[in-house]
């Protein structure tokens, strides 16, 4: 039969819906690509064979490549990366592609799926990098379930949790007998950035420098023996001060929670020792935050000259006899000393810096640097009315110009400020010891605080002052440093303003120092039961390869 005309352009039409309905795109129903907005792509099978869908997840068959375009482009910006939900057994690829190049991948990884785990994988692209297929491949034996993709918050290392786990695709783990016992932190560490790592029991942990390129140890290692609930964090700037490419390798026989690659902020987190090994600062100083106290920022000063300009005046008002409360002028403070390291609680800052705004007392420049300071990181805070309120935390500071064994000592008597200014329990205790001591004890202290140039009349910085100098160094040197004070007083011929002192000093001296043993052991005991340090070792870590 003859076709007419009309009749040959409807069956073409056909042909074309059929050829139409057949080469358009498959999408995956019930799964898409989701971006940190909250908006998202659908995705559609480019290559490679279809997952099996099912209640909002895809499987991966054993062997399979499979490639998913989205149907509008994504592009992570700073701060995030491209997170893949997925669970099963065996070892997962996945590779990113552009709209432009659809044969070289923008980023890619492999990623070690663990059983009975879901797992957030996370791939580090270069910020506004446009994104248009994702491609999967399954080189396990078993079918992997994809439950979610898209952009999320940047993560850098791995996080076990409780049938659950994170980690990037820099990062190789290695398990035994189920437990995380190291790990390889492949990609450049920032040089603003800490390693920070928690352990499922206390324990040993290991941290040395790798280089990313070759894998070889680089820069500095540390050792430490912390408490569980306590992370210890290593800046990468303690690591290695180069501008090489470094990783870090984290060995615990103790088992592993987490290692993250937490990014600074300018003031990155580190263990006090760790920062001591820092490098010396490139302006004025270089801070850091406390990795047991976060909220305690630590300043490690150029030098002396550069510490006064800060602090000094803030010394004065703070704990000196006849400036405590006051501003002095800097004619007033040049010819006399401050310290050599420095402690202040916000509330003291508060009070330094409300005076100053309230009798219109001009600061230097370096003093309203430091209020910029403490107002960015919340140890002060500015009320509605314009006005300073205390915040949380403490600043204490350190000098390059002390020797490091005095550094060493500086901190632990500076940081055991902090941790008083921060820890409820631990003020009440170094009250108490203070309440408790005998007439001959406090007579000792007195005579040594006032000839350390401290306001004696402030009973809170007695006990305050009494508990540092107690737990700055070992509980077994306190009788030693206790008799060489005595000798210091002895010599510094004290009668010559208060007739007999030194007469009651050596007969004041067997009982008082006795007293400070038995005192600085109380207070050592609740520094290792609640804090995981000790007397004469706030600091948790040692250098490797160093005594």
């Amino acid at each position: 039969m003859r076709l007419t005309e009309r009749a040959l352009w409807v069956c073409a039409l056909a042909v074309m819906v059929v050829v139409s309905a057949s080469c358009g795109p498959k999408y995956l129903d019930g799964l898409s690509f989701t971006r940190a907005d909250a908006s998202s792509s659908r995705l559609f099978l480019a290559s490679g064979t279809a997952p099996e869908l099912a209640d909002g997840h895809a499987l991966v068959a054993p062997g399979a490549r499979v490639r998913l375009g989205l149907d509008s482009s994504a592009a992570p910006g700073a701060g995030e990366d491209v997170v893949i939900v997925a669970s099963g057994v065996g070892t997962l690829e996945v590779m990113v592609f552009g709209s432009g190049s659809r044969d070289v991948p923008v980023v890619g990884g492999s990623f070690l799926l663990i059983a009975g785990m879901r797992a957030e994988l996370h791939l580090a692209a270069s910020p506004g990098v446009s994104m248009a297929f994702v491609e999967f491949h399954n080189a396990s034996m078993s079918p992997i379930r994809l439950d979610s993709l898209g952009i999320g918050s940047a993560f850098k290392g791995i996080e076990l949790g409780q049938g659950f786990y994170r980690v990037d695709s820099s990062t190789t783990p290695r398990f035994d007998s189920g437990r995380l016992v190291s790990a390889l932190l492949g990609a450049p560490i920032d040089a603003g950035a800490s390693v920070v790592v928690r352990l499922a029991e206390d324990g040993v942990v290991r941290i040395t420098g790798q280089n990313c390129t070759t894998g070889a140890t680089a820069g500095s290692g540390f050792e430490a023996t912390i408490r569980s609930e306590h992370p210890l964090a290593i800046p990468r700037l303690s690591l290695d001060a180069s501008p090489g490419a470094i990783g870090a390798r984290v060995e615990s026989e103790a088992g592993i929670v987490s290692i993250a690659m937490q990014p600074g902020n300018g003031a990155p987190l580190a263990d006090l020792y760790a920062m001591l090994a820092g490098p010396a600062p490139v302006g004025d100083y270089t801070l850091y935050r406390w990795d047991i106290l976060p909220d305690t920022l630590l300043v490690d000063f150029r030098d002396y000259a550069t510490q006064d300009l800060y602090l000094k005046r803030l010394a004065f008002f703070a704990e000196k006899p006849g400036f405590r409360g006051r501003l002095a002028g800097d004619a007033e403070i040049a010819p006399l000393h401050g310290w050599n390291a420095h402690d202040y609680s916000p509330q003291t800052l508060q009070a330094f810096y409300s005076l100053a705004q309230k009798n219109g007392f001009q600061l230097n420049q370096q003093e309203l640097s430091l209020l910029a300071l403490l107002l960015e990181h919340g140890v002060l805070v500015k009320t509605s009315d314009g006005t300073l309120a205390a915040g949380r935390g403490a600043i204490v500071s350190v000098s390059r110009e002390s020797s490091p064994a005095l550094r060493r000592v500086f901190i632990d008597h500076e940081s055991s400020h902090a941790l008083f200014f921060q820890d409820e329990s631990y003020r009440s205790l170094a009250q108490e010891l203070w309440a408790s001591l005998d007439a001959a004890s406090v007579r000792f202290w007195m005579v040594h605080f006032g000839w350390r140039r401290y306001d004696t009349t402030d009973r809170y910085l007695m006990y305050n002052e009494m508990q540092a100098y107690l737990v700055q160094q070992p509980v077994s040197s306190v009788k030693a440093y206790y008799e060489s004070v005595l000798a210091q007083l002895v010599a510094a011929k004290l009668d010559q303003t208060r007739p007999g002192t030194t007469a009651r000093l050596e007969a004041d001296a067997p009982v008082a120092i006795a007293a400070a043993e038995q005192n600085a052991a109380r207070l050592d005991g609740y520094l290792r039961n609640r804090w995981g340090v000790s007397g004469g070792r706030f600091g948790r870590t040692r250098r490797l390869g160093v005594r």
